[in-house]
Parts: C-alpha cells; structure tokens; sequence
C-alpha cells in the first residue's frame, strides 16, 4: 500500500509540475473511474452483511443503494474526534449559502483518525490510504443545513490527484431523535435517515461500469426550530437536571479511487 501511495504522489506532484509549465494533462478517466475498480467497490459494499436502506415509496430509481452499519465506531472514539475538532464555517463550491454548518479536518497521525479511515475505505475493500482527512461537520441549530448535494469530484486538479470519490460513509457521532429532525435525505429512495450514534450511513457514488451516479444526491436537513432538550444528565454532587440542545456531529469519510488520497 505504501509503494502504490508513493508512486501516485509521485505521479501527482508530476502532473502538477507539467501544468504548472503550461503543457496539456490529459484525466485518465474523466470524472469517472476505472470500471475493475467500481465493480470491485460495489462487491465489497454488497457481501459486508451491512443493512440496506429500505426505500420509500416514492423512490425513482432502480440501482442505486445505501447501507447502514451498526456500531461502526465505539462512544470513546466518537468522544475522540470531536475533541480533536477546530471548528470553522463550512465551505462549499458554488452556492454559497447551499451549506451553512461548522466544519473541522482531521489529519491523519492520531489513532483513532487512522482507525475511522481504515475502516472505512475496508467498507469497499480497498487501503486506508484511499480515504481523503476525515472531515468532521456539526448542524447545532435550524439555521444549519446542506441542500442537496453530491459527493462526486468535478475539479481536474483534485481528479489528477486522488481520483474520483467513489464512495463515501458518513459516521454520525451523535443521536438524533426524529422529533428533532436533522436527518440525512437521500432523494432517490425518497427515505430520511435519523442519525445514531455510532452507525454509519454507506453508499457507492459511481457505478457498476464507473461513471458518476447522480442518484447519489442527499441532503442534510436542519434541525427544528423548537428546542429540542437532550436527556437530562445529573451532577453527582447537585441533584439539579442539566440539560442542553441536540447537536448532529457526524464525520464524512469520502473514499477516492486512488492510494494516496489520504493525503489530501
């Protein structure tokens, strides 16, 4: 894995310098990727023994799939990473008011960091290296959200570098109750999925043959304006409920067709 991580870095920093000099880069696949690679991913997600999402009754398409896998992280590793975080507003291209929640990158080098991409790049069998810094975002009130969306790569330089997303698995580090909306809308299959603490939403964003599936479009809808109030907690030492508002904290793990991504 690290020879292979190597030698695309190399290959990229290559590129890089050939267009820096003004010559012509051609992309070896577009914005698509290798088809042994799609059929590879897709296997690995299909034979994992992780629950499909039911579609809703509404759903307009007949492919595409997401899978959700229970107890993907533990509640100490989920402590883990949102202790790490340095939040800052979250950036998007193009619309600039399609996202409006706090982000934070998590680089590689601590453990569990390197755990969670492990992990989640196994999900579709291939190496750690293949999972772009995790990215943490957290949705703390109704004035968060992020219109419908895809995950899929169209900037040449990014495409150059580590490839096409071609799948990704978002890890929700906090539980949310339906009552206080929040949930991650998945358009084609018409469902809304309440985040749990510790299970991860999965799915593929290319097909079978490798070229992007728009199907992948979801959303993260806001939570409700009315306050939510987390289950009361206790002081052991003040017999008075403290209690405070839900927040959505969930990672983003966008997993890229070539080694080397964990290094964007």
């Amino acid at each position: 894995e690290k020879f292979l991580s190597d030698q695309f870095t190399i290959l990229s920093r290559s590129i890089a310098a050939a267009k820096a000099r003004g010559l012509v880069v051609a992309l070896p696949f577009g914005d698509s990727c290798a088809v042994l690679t799609a059929q590879a991913v897709h296997k690995n997600l299909e034979e994992c023994g992780a629950q499909r999402v039911e579609p809703g009754i509404n759903a307009k398409n007949k492919h595409f799939y997401a899978c959700l896998i229970s107890n993907f992280c533990t509640d100490l590793e989920a402590q883990s990473l949102i202790a790490q975080a340095s939040w800052r507003r979250s950036l998007v291209h193009g619309v600039a008011a399609a996202r409006t929640s706090d982000t934070a990158i998590l680089v590689r080098g601590s453990p569990v960091v390197d755990a969670i991409a492990t992990r989640a790049a196994a999900l579709f069998g291939l190496p750690r290296s293949c999972c772009e810094s995790l990215q943490l975002v957290r949705y703390r009130d109704e004035s968060h959200f992020y219109l419908p969306h895809l995950d899929l790569l169209d900037d040449e330089d990014q495409l150059l570098a580590g490839g096409q997303r071609v799948a990704t698995v978002l890890l929700y580090l906090t539980t949310v109750p339906e009552s206080a909306g929040g949930a991650t809308r998945i358009h084609s299959l018409d469902v809304n999925v309440q985040p749990v603490a510790g299970t991860a939403l999965a799915w593929c964003n290319v097909k079978s043959n490798g070229l992007p599936d728009f199907d992948s479009k979801h959303a993260a809808l806001p939570l409700k304006k009315e306050k939510y109030i987390q289950p009361a907690t206790k002081d052991a030492d003040d017999p008075k409920t403290i209690s405070s508002r839900v927040e959505k904290i969930c990672v983003n793990c966008w997993i890229r067709a070539f080694p080397g991504a964990s290094e964007l």
